[in-house]
């Protein structure tokens, strides 16, 4: 059953991804050419990625499988003082892999910085912080303080929220690793992925209301997510 549901949600996820892709037309055989292969050089990066990802996750399960009994025994050797307990295998994983991948950003600073100038350049929200009460150096007398206009460019607050609930879900993850099979863990992360895609599409380019998307298109992509779901659940029935 459970080999049955991981071939169900690979079809759907298959399905989604043909979604995306445009149809030949004979009108414009060149521009379909350079499209094509740019869609395929796209879908070749993504399964590597899948591929790569599905290997961290296998040595991520063996590594807290080792550690975590031993972290463990260690916290019952010091449970008279809960300040000598190591930290989490999850943490420290979560840490070192979001550390040491830092470096690479520098391949794309330019682009980065470029980025936040846009950011910064975005219409200014002012917010005003409230009145206080402060000595007079004159007469030792207190006085209201001048009322003080903070701007901040207006892009940097769902910047904040989006970095916000990057970290909840990369710390929901990792810990997850530590409870479930990473085959679990790959299964949630195809119906977070999947759910996201279908909120995306039906508000900003597909579904009913969007014209991004022609009924070929919004075919595959429902067929795709109903292959994900169905699959998800009889992996939970067969769990």
């Amino acid at each position: 059953m459970q080999v049955a549901s991981v071939i169900v949600i690979t079809a759907g996820v298959i399905l989604t991804t043909f979604s995306a892709a445009k149809p030949k037309s004979a009108s414009s055989a060149t521009k379909s050419d350079f499209d094509l292969k740019r869609y395929l050089t796209g879908v070749s990066l993504l399964t590597l990625a899948l591929i790569l990802g599905g290997l961290l996750g296998v040595v991520q399960e063996k590594t807290y499988a080792d550690f975590f009994r031993k972290q463990q025994q260690q916290v019952a050797l010091n449970e008279k003082d809960p300040k000598t307990a190591p930290a989490k295998p999850w943490q420290e994983s979560m840490f070192y892999i979001h550390f040491l991948s830092m470096p690479m950003f520098l391949s794309v600073r330019k682009n980065l910085i470029s980025q936040f100038q846009s950011l910064t350049a975005s219409p200014a929200l002012i917010f005003t912080l409230p009145s206080v009460l402060q000595l007079s150096p004159e007469d030792s007398s207190l006085n209201l303080s001048r009322a003080l206009s903070l701007p901040i460019p207006s892009a940097y607050i769902p910047l904040l929220l989006n970095t916000l609930t990057q970290l909840v879900c990369a710390s929901g993850v990792n810990r997850l690793t530590t409870r479930v099979s990473n085959l679990t863990v790959t299964v949630v992360l195809v119906v977070r992925k999947a759910v996201s895609l279908i909120i995306s599409v039906w508000l900003f380019g597909g579904g009913k209301r969007g014209e991004n998307m022609d009924e070929r298109g919004r075919l595959l992509l429902w067929s795709g997510a109903a292959c994900v779901f169905l699959g998800t659940i009889m992996y939970s029935l067969a769990s």
